[in-house]
């Protein structure tokens, strides 16, 4: 998801709109327990296929937690074959004393990046967290949430109290149980909505906004503001917004050593948003994204310093992924031919959305049989496949299933996509579409916008993860189905934390000594995981991972 203007923007309309709603939610906030791991209770009407993951010896007592540090960065947007690591020498560095894992994949619906770092701070999939995108239906009304893409709403702390109200884990509170003086910190550029959904309850948490003076400046949430003079560093504040190739990642870099070295934090997330960015704007032409990615590499390069200064590099484990991928607009769909079918079969549309795939709310949702019915029965070139939600609220295919009868295992691999975020928010019909191809919308014509994601192609869906450290494989590369999910339990296991009634696993394959219960659960999902992948991708046979793990008792 690109930046865009009025996320930089106060939105005085829809902040008043939705006052009332965010002032009942932070009210409640004190009745939340997402920073416990009791049993939430969801609100999917059609549950992902999971296994859960092994409970605790009643009465154990927890060990003591490991001196260890985790520093996980999220470049936003960027493709898995866009991590060149010939031209990038302090990741190229990294993965030799560490795991690759050459089949990771957001593993979600939708692939975006909001719902993307909900999952990151919590363990769980949007169908739990409760972020499904910009914006969703209101449970139960006729009407859609605030966009999350404003940026003063954010900044109020919107999303982390939606979140706290799913009582679903989340990251900082499984840190700060096993280190209670220890901090957790979440950070961006300009992404407030990114920053802010992975920092439920974290200590600090700081991006980039216009100040009173037009300065690109740090700025902070209620509650997670760090010391004011970090805030108030002349270096930090810019005379316009970064637009320069590598220049906003590298002040986001520059916000985290000063908080690095203010607070050395047990756990540290940044998001860098400027792959995004260009990959709206340009699509993958590497002519634009290269430089970007090479500037992140010093970046990486620099916060690697900044540990080593204090003392803690040798203690500190990186994991380095993305938030979602990005496909090129090689084809295009007219959202005008979208809605023109939805109102012929007689349907009234709520919100018609877009990305490398299109989720569609309805008014009359009775009518929802028939507009998918007519959607599938268009031909619109391009789409795959049509799914509707059924009268129990299942997500179920009502394009013919002969379109996918090609592609062994996809039809198993969209529906379990789907199932991740389906609830009583999520959109009534889905068109997911084929490898690079977007809606595209007025503005996006007017503005020629050349990449998308949010979908299940394989380029939005494919992602680089990289992780080295103590207890990490060095030199190591993995096919095990890695998930976005994975990463936050992972970090819990690396601070030898146990959480439960999470939907992720711990990577194992990467440990050098995982417990027991970190390889069952892994081994687990493994087998219908990779039938997905392999699906998504249109690969015929992944190869097993992990079948010579050994596990520490």
């Amino acid at each position: 998801m690109g930046m865009r203007t009025r996320g930089l923007l106060v939105i005085t309309a829809v902040i008043a709109t939705v006052g009332v709603l965010v002032a009942g939610l932070v009210s409640a906030q004190s009745n939340a327990l997402s920073d416990t791991l009791t049993t939430p209770t969801p609100r999917a009407t059609a549950l992902p296929r999971k296994t859960a993951l092994p409970a605790k010896t009643p009465g154990k007592k927890q060990s003591i937690p490991p001196n260890r540090y985790v520093v996980v960065l999220i470049s936003d947007g960027a493709r898995y074959d866009e991590w060149d690591l010939a031209h990038m020498p302090n990741l190229a560095a990294l993965v030799k004393r560490g795991t690759t894992f050459t089949q990771a994949t957001v593993g979600q619906l939708p692939s975006i990046t909001e719902s993307s770092h909900a999952t990151l701070g919590t363990g769980v999939y949007p169908y739990r967290h409760g972020i499904l995108g910009d914006n969703w239906r209101v449970p139960g009304q006729n009407k859609m949430t605030p966009d999350l893409l404003s940026a003063s709403l954010d900044r109020t702390g919107y999303i982390e109290t939606l979140i706290r109200q799913q009582n679903v884990p989340t990251l900082a509170g499984i840190v700060h149980r096993r280190f209670p003086q220890g901090k957790v910190i979440t950070m961006s550029g300009h992404k407030v909505y990114a920053a802010t959904a992975m920092g439920t309850g974290a200590d600090f948490t700081a991006f980039g906004m216009y100040n009173a003076k037009g300065q690109f400046a740090p700025a902070t949430t209620p509650g997670q503001a760090p010391d004011a003079s970090i805030l108030r560093l002349k270096s930090l504040a810019l005379k316009s917004y970064p637009r320069a190739a590598g220049v906003e990642d590298h002040w986001a870099t520059n916000l985290a050593g000063q908080m690095v070295r203010r607070y050395r934090p047990r756990l540290l997330m940044i998001n860098y948003p400027e792959i995004d960015n260009a990959g709206h704007t340009y699509g993958t032409d590497p002519r634009y994204i290269s430089p970007i990615m090479q500037a992140l590499d010093k970046d990486i390069g620099q916060l690697e310093s900044d540990y080593e200064k204090l003392g803690i590099l040798s203690k500190t484990d990186f994991i380095i992924t993305s938030d979602h991928g990005m496909v090129p607009a090689t084809q295009t769909i007219d959202i005008g031919r979208i809605e023109t079918v939805i109102k012929s079969a007689g349907g009234k549309y709520l919100s018609v959305g877009h990305g490398d795939y299109c989720p569609i709310w309805l008014t009359n949702t009775d009518k929802t049989p028939a507009v998918a019915r007519a959607l599938a029965g268009a031909n619109i070139p391009h789409v795959r496949a049509v799914y509707m939600k059924d009268a129990h609220g299942q997500y179920v295919l009502a394009s013919s299933p002969s379109a996918l009868a090609a592609d062994a295992g996809l039809q198993q691999a969209y529906s379990d996509l789907l199932a991740t975020y389906n609830n009583a928010s999520s959109p009534d019909i889905v068109l997911l579409y084929d490898e690079n191809t977007i809606t595209m919308t007025p503005t996006f014509v007017k503005v020629g916008r050349k990449g998308d994601h949010e979908g299940a192609t394989w380029g939005a869906q494919h992602i680089g993860l990289f992780m080295a450290g103590p207890g990490i494989k060095q030199g190591a590369t993995s096919t095990y189905p890695a998930r976005l999910v994975d990463i936050p339990v992972t970090v819990a296991a690396l601070f030898t934390a146990h959480p439960t009634h999470v939907d992720g696993v711990p990577l194992a394959d990467a440990m050098t000594a995982p417990y027991t219960w970190m390889t069952a659960a892994s081994n687990a999902v493994q087998t219908q995981r990779a039938a997905d992948t392999n699906a998504l991708a249109g690969q015929q046979v992944l190869p097993p991972s992990g079948s010579g793990t050994s596990a520490k008792r």
